[in-house]
């Protein structure tokens, strides 16, 4: 198992400043690095100096080098030197705005990711780093990538996001046949994607969401022959798709949610069997009568003769009676009978467990549980998530009267409504684009004096399936989708795991370090996630 050494993390600690004492601990761990010849460092949080020691060239045997949310201003020229590194991650330096010429030096690199730095631009001569298989860029000020990113034949993810000025791809991206995943999304100007990107053969995830100015896709994309996940999510200009689109063969994942689509093309009917094909709700029923025509016939059939039989009426607002129970059960089978069966469990067990074990509940509850069903008649995805939660957290079996718990004592339901409105909440935070309506959403919930939220209960939340304590879902939720810092720091974990587990596919490490460090990238995401939450709380006064 690599030896890491990690220093930083808290400028202050409340009751002194600890600036002085980072610094020391970093020279500290630079020299202990270079004494023992070990592999890996990690500078992480808080680190107060504008760049590093030039002493951190001489370290001959390092392999990775992590500088996650510093103060970092530039990197010293010998950091070119590190023959033996593969693996640079510098996440969070806002002040760093141009990498030493000599980063190009590092032929042998096979993991670069700078993301949340706002770089003016990336070294021109980039396809000189022959052993890139991940680069990962994100934040920076530059409109393009330098021409010579296509000489780096080795590479086989490119991620590109969250770059305010970025506009174009390179004219001859189609050149770099090694590519198996790209990623180009949340980037505000870019308004097309150039032709030979359907000349990337090899090409098996494409991920375009969030690009809000793109209008068109190659008429030709079918000819990405390989490609098994394409994502268009959020891509609110896209009005139409190439027919070629039902060429994709191998396509398993194909995500339209968030478009301005208002059709289908036809051609989805060639589409694999197994596509996962997402659509926005107005479209769920077109996508129904292109993939199977005669299972969209039926359920015509079947909602016209429930309308003739039982006419149901749409949810209202509390009358005479507060207990509104009856009445979401009755919309939800009407809905999907399944799931209002999975409902009526539910609540019933909620009933129980409040005659038990002296739990209420209010009419306030009511008022959360309205909106929870009102998602579920209007989200199919959420009504599919929406069920399995039911599921998961009614945990005793109640006979038909719904008086009689059958099986051990104990409470019947794991958690109650406000579980159930914050599953509810982190899925529409999940699968809102806008990032400002998802902020709105968020703080309506922090005011909701039904929901009692404070400080410490957002932070530390109770898992009622696991009995763990986390953070609230829905925040986590929220800075995870849509705080560029918390993205970046969810999106720096994933990319981190992959490059090792390849690495293990390859043979140069282990599984069990690969899973090791995969675990340790989440773990430093959460860690970030969780302080990033304690500042965004601070900025909103929830106390």
């Amino acid at each position: 198992m690599a030896e890491r050494v990690r220093t930083g993390f808290n400028l202050h600690d409340g009751q002194r400043d600890t600036s002085r004492q980072v610094l020391r601990s970093v020279a500290e761990a630079i020299r202990q690095a270079a004494t023992h010849g070990r592999t890996e460092l990690a500078l992480d949080y808080g680190l107060p100096a504008t760049t590093l020691p030039d002493a951190i060239g001489r370290l001959d045997a390092l392999r990775k080098l992590r500088l996650m949310h510093t103060g970092l201003e530039s990197l010293p020229d010998s950091l070119g030197q590190l023959r033996q590194l593969r693996h640079l991650q510098v996440i969070g330096a806002p002040g760093l705005k141009k990498l030493p010429p000599s980063v190009t030096r590092l032929s042998d690199l096979r993991t670069l990711q700078l993301a949340l730095i706002p770089l003016d631009e990336l070294p021109a001569d980039l396809g000189r780093m022959q052993g890139l298989r991940n680069l990962t860029l994100g934040g920076g000020h530059y409109a393009r990538l330098p021409a010579s990113i296509v000489e780096l034949s080795r590479l086989t993810e490119l991620r590109v996001s969250h770059s305010s000025h970025f506009r174009e791809l390179p004219e001859n991206i189609g050149l770099m046949q090694g590519l198996r995943s790209l990623e180009v999304a949340s980037q505000s100007k870019l308004e097309q994607l150039p032709g030979s990107l359907t000349r990337l053969h090899r090409l098996e995830k494409l991920d375009l969401s969030s690009n809000r100015r793109l209008a068109h896709l190659p008429e030709d994309i079918g000819q990405l022959r390989s490609l098994t996940e394409l994502s268009l999510k959020h891509c609110a200009a896209l009005r139409q798709l190439p027919d070629s689109v039902g060429d994709l063969a191998q396509l398993r994942l194909l995500d339209l949610r968030g478009t301005g689509l208002q059709t289908l093309p036809q051609s989805l009917a060639r589409l694999p069997a197994q596509c996962d094909i997402k659509v926005p709700d107005h479209l769920a029923g077109q996508l129904l009568q292109i993939r199977d025509p005669e299972r969209a016939q039926r359920e015509a059939r079947r909602l016209a003769d429930r309308r003739r039989r039982a006419p149901v009426p749409a949810v209202r607002q509390a009358g005479a009676s507060w207990n509104r129970v009856p009445e979401f059960t009755r919309v939800l089978r009407s809905v999907d009978a399944d799931l209002g069966e999975r409902f009526e469990k539910w609540t019933q067990g909620l009933a129980q467990d409040a005659r038990i074990f002296g739990a209420s509940i209010t009419s306030a509850d009511m008022s959360l549980l309205d909106q929870v069903v009102a998602e579920a008649i209007r989200s199919p995805e959420f009504r599919n998530s929406f069920g399995q939660f039911l599921s998961d957290h009614t945990v005793k079996t109640l006979n038909m009267d719904g008086m009689t718990q059958v099986g051990d004592a104990g409470p019947a339901v794991e958690g109650d409504v406000k579980t159930a409105f914050a599953e509810m909440l982190k899925h529409k935070l999940m699968h809102t684009q806008d990032h400002q309506t998802a902020l709105g959403l968020l703080q309506e919930a922090l005011q909701n004096p039904d929901l009692g939220l404070s400080r410490e209960r957002l932070l530390r939340s109770r898992n009622e399936l696991t009995g763990r304590v986390e953070m609230w879902p829905p925040l986590k939720a929220y800075i995870s989708m849509h705080d560029v810092e918390g993205t970046a720091a969810q999106e720096a974990a994933t990319t981190w795991a992959m490059a090792h587990f390849e690495e293990a596919q390859e043979g140069v490490i282990g599984e069990a370090e690969a899973k090791q460090e995969s675990e340790q990238a989440q773990a430093n995401a959460n860690r970030f996630i969780e302080q990033r939450a304690r500042v965004l709380l601070g900025e909103w006064n929830i106390r």
